[in-house]
């Protein structure tokens, strides 16, 4: 590996003077590969089932606000249950490994690695993933000037239950209804079958600087309503301490809808577009809003360019055994419009480390 041309300019991002928004007119981004190996979908018993001690690999290159990169794999070992009993046989435990590297703002092509996200996190049977039982962390080493750091998840995050649902239990949910708001009016759609992925108290580490990312703690829900094919988020909030040294809350609403091309079963391709919104503005009106009359659904998914949001697209290659997708090359291209770094890299901690499962998840 070459050597970074300055060590000062080093320092200097380690330390946040290059991260001034004034000083960086382009909006934060998350861009980058993810290759999974559903190796549990193929090497399986007699059965169908996953062979004891047979991982899925998620395959990560993925730059975040720019100058940050997380490459590595994390390495997914799902529940297993006896055929008889019904007991588990087999806990399930998602374990990352990822060097974290800075690169060089003068010349991006140097990059130093400073750091990893490292650690497993435990998965129940009931499909919580128990952060505080686990030791995943983000731990970065002194350089320069530049403080050593490491912090760690913590709380929990309620997905899908392991084994799939039967038909009945699928109709006894309650109907579940999102509202969302266009050109000022107030629309709903309401879903009857779907999963979710709830946090409780859910803290996201700080760093990779501290004072620029601060711990952040995310409560609400996401939930992917199977008949539209779209992840919605549900009160979604991110808090966490601002650099101002007050108390910052992030409302997150909007939707990553899942659109499959039309040849897939020929092409394996498909791609999630993304409409994360932050801070949306109230509809005008008030309560009174709920009463206007609103667009037809597919306003529901229309993309407002002036909203802070962070849009684009995570486009798939997958490979197909039937209709069982064996591998995914993923290819991501996310922009923050008019939204923070920090806000940007909490983004990326939640969809792309929290929910790489769960998106993934057939």
């Amino acid at each position: 590996m070459k050597k970074l041309a300055c060590i000062v300019t080093l320092c200097a991002v380690l330390l946040g003077a290059t991260f001034a928004s004034a000083q960086d007119p382009k909006p934060p981004s998350i861009k980058g590969t993810l290759d999974i190996n559903y190796r549990t979908r193929v090497e399986t018993t007699a059965a169908g089932k996953a062979q004891p001690g047979m991982k899925d690999i998620y395959s990560y290159n993925l730059d975040v606000a720019e100058l940050f990169n997380f490459s590595g794999a994390a390495e997914a070992l799902p529940t297993l249950f006896s055929s008889t009993l019904g007991r588990e046989t087999q806990g399930a435990q998602i374990a990352y490994n990822l060097a974290l590297a800075v690169r060089n703002p003068a010349n991006l092509t140097q990059i130093r690695t400073i750091g990893k996200l490292v650690g497993i996190v435990p998965i129940d049977k009931t499909g919580v993933y128990q952060y505080d039982k686990g030791n995943l962390r983000l731990a970065v080493n002194a350089t320069g000037t530049a403080k050593a750091l490491e912090s760690a998840f913590r709380g929990q995050a309620a997905g899908k239950p392991p084994k799939n649902e039967s038909t009945v239990e699928r109709a006894k949910k309650k109907a579940e209804t999102i509202k969302r708001q266009y050109q000022g009016k107030v629309m709903a759609i309401t879903m009857t079958d779907y999963d979710k992925m709830a946090f409780s108290n859910l803290i996201l580490p700080a760093g990779p600087i501290a004072s620029m990312y601060p711990e952040t703690t995310v409560n609400g829900e996401m939930i992917y309503d199977y008949d539209r094919s779209v992840w919605f988020f549900n009160g979604v909030t991110m808090a966490y301490v601002g650099a101002d040294g007050k108390n910052a809350t992030d409302r997150i609403s909007g939707n990553i809808k899942w659109v499959e091309d039309a040849n897939r079963k020929a092409n394996g391709k498909g791609q999630y577009d993304f409409d994360v919104r932050v801070n949306e503005p109230e509809a005008a009106g008030g309560e009174t809003a709920f009463f206007q009359k609103g667009a037809d659904e597919s306003a529901f998914f229309a993309v407002d360019n002036t909203l802070a949001a962070l849009t684009g697209t995570a486009v798939y290659q997958d490979t197909l055994q039937g209709t069982t997708t064996v591998k995914s090359a993923v290819k991501i291209d996310l922009a923050g419009s008019k939204l923070t770094k920090l806000q940007v890299f909490n983004l990326a901690k939640i969809l792309w480390f929290v929910e790489v499962v769960p998106m993934n998840s057939d």
